[in-house]
C-alpha cells in the first residue's frame, strides 16, 4: 500500500505557473482545457464507487485523481471508517460534498480540488463544519471548484491542518480571523477567490507559515505588521489586491523569505526594510506608488528577479546593483531614475534588463 505521507507529498507538488514571469508556485493545477472523456456509463461508474465504501471496509486509501468521473461524490465513501485519505482531484463531480465524511474519524488527507462542486451559494462550505470530528486531518484542499459563501470560522477547529488549499472560489467576505487557530499550518493558498476588507493583523500568530498566497483577491487595508513574527516565512504572494500604507519594517524580520510579491496594489512610501532580507531570490513591487531613492544592494547578494517598474521611484541606481552576480531580471521601467547606468558587466546571468521610460544617461558608471 502506498504510504500517505508520501501520496500527500505528491498532491502537494503540483505546479501553477504564473505566465509573465519565470517562477511558479506550489499548489494543485488549475483546470485543463476540457478533454472529451470516453464514452461512458455513468450509473455504472456511480455504482463502481458506491462500493468502494460498502464492500470494502479495510480500504484506507481511496485515489482516483486525474480521471472523468461525474455526478455527486457518494455518501457511502463514509461507510469504509478505516479511510486515512481520499482524493479525487480534477474530475468531474458535482452537487455537494457529503457530510457523512464527519464519521472518517482516521481522515488524514481529503483533496476534492479542480472538479465542479458547490453552486455558489451560501451553504456551500457547510462541509467544512462537518469535519471538526476528523481529528487526524492535516492536509485540506477544495480548491478550484464553484463553492461560494464565506469561510466558515469553524475552519479554526481543524486544529492539526499542516496544509489548507482553498484557491480559485468564489468565496467572499473576510478571511476567518478563526484561521489564526491553525497553530500547525505551514501552507495556505486562498488565492483567487472575492475576499474583501484586511488580513487579520493576528496571522503572526501562524509561526510555522512557510507558504502563503493571498493573492487575485479584492484585500484592502495594509500590510499586517505581525507578518513579520513568522520566523519560517519563506513564500509570500499579495499581488493584484487593493493594499494600502506602507511595507511594514516589521518584514525586515523575515529571516527566511525567498519570494515577495506585492505587485499591482496601492502601496506606497519606500521599500528599504525589504533591502535588509538577505535571503530574497525574488522581489517584486512593480506597479505601485512607491517613491524615493533605491537604498543599496548589499545585502542582497542572492536576488535573481528585481522588479520595481511603474512606480515613482527617483534618483540614481545604486552601483551596488553591479554586485549581485546571480541577476537574472531587473525591470525598472516607468520610474523617475537618473543619472547614469552601473557597471554591469559582471552581471552574466542576466536575462532581462528594463530601464525604459526614465531619465537616466546613455553613458556608464563604471
Amino acid at each position: 500500500m502506498p504510504c500517505l505521507c508520501s501520496w500527500a507529498a505528491r498532491l502537494d507538488s503540483q505546479v501553477i505557473g504564473r505566465a509573465d514571469s519565470a517562477w511558479s508556485i506550489a499548489i494543485p493545477p488549475p483546470p485543463q482545457p476540457p478533454v472529451e472523456p470516453p464514452p461512458t456509463n455513468s450509473t455504472a461508474l456511480l455504482k463502481v464507487l458506491q462500493c468502494f465504501g460498502l464492500d470494502l471496509p479495510n480500504l484506507k486509501i481511496f485515489y482516483i485523481g486525474y480521471n472523468f468521473f461525474t455526478g455527486q461524490i457518494p455518501d457511502s465513501l463514509s461507510n469504509a471508517s478505516a479511510l486515512e485519505g481520499i482524493d479525487v482531484i480534477q474530475n468531474n463531480f458535482t452537487g455537494k460534498v457529503p457530510l457523512s465524511f464527519r464519521s472518517l474519524l482516521k481522515l488524514k488527507v481529503l483533496s476534492i480540488g479542480y472538479n465542479v462542486l458547490g453552486n455558489n451559494e451560501l451553504d456551500d462550505l457547510k462541509f467544512v463544519s462537518s469535519l471538526i470530528n476528523c481529528s487526524n486531518l492535516n492536509f485540506l484542499s477544495f480548491a478550484g471548484n464553484q463553492f461560494g459563501g464565506v469561510l466558515p470560522s469553524s475552519i479554526g477547529n481543524l486544529s492539526v491542518l499542516n496544509r489548507l488549499y482553498f484557491q480559485e472560489n468564489r468565496i467572499v467576505g473576510s478571511i476567518s480571523k478563526e484561521i489564526i487557530d491553525l497553530k500547525n499550518l505551514t501552507l495556505l493558498s486562498a488565492l483567487g477567490n472575492i475576499f474583501v476588507d484586511g488580513i487579520p493583523d493576528s496571522i503572526g500568530m501562524l509561526s510555522e507559515l512557510v507558504t502563503a498566497y493571498f493573492h487575485d483577491n479584492q484585500l484592502t487595508g495594509e500590510i499586517p505588521s505581525s507578518f513579520g513574527n513568522m520566523s519560517q516565512l519563506e513564500s509570500l504572494f499579495m499581488f493584484n489586491n487593493h493594499f494600502t500604507g506602507t511595507i511594514p519594517a516589521s518584514l525586515a524580520s523575515c529571516k527566511q523569505l525567498l519570494f515577495l510579491y506585492v505587485d499591482k496594489n496601492k502601496l506606497r512610501g519606500n521599500i528599504h526594510p525589504l533591502m535588509e532580507i538577505t535571503s530574497l531570490l525574488t522581489f517584486d513591487v512593480a506597479s505601485n506608488s512607491f517613491t524615493g531613492f533605491l537604498p543599496s544592494f548589499e545585502n542582497l547578494s542572492r536576488l535573481i528577479d528585481f522588479r520595481v517598474s511603474h512606480n515613482k521611484f527617483s534618483g540614481d541606481i545604486p552601483r551596488s546593483i553591479g554586485k549581485c552576480l546571480a541577476l537574472e531580471n531587473i525591470w525598472m521601467q516607468n520610474n523617475s531614475f537618473q543619472g547614469l547606468i552601473p557597471y554591469l558587466k559582471d552581471l552574466t546571468a542576466l536575462k532581462q534588463f528594463d530601464l525604459s521610460s526614465n531619465k537616466v544617461l546613455p553613458l556608464y558608471l563604471l
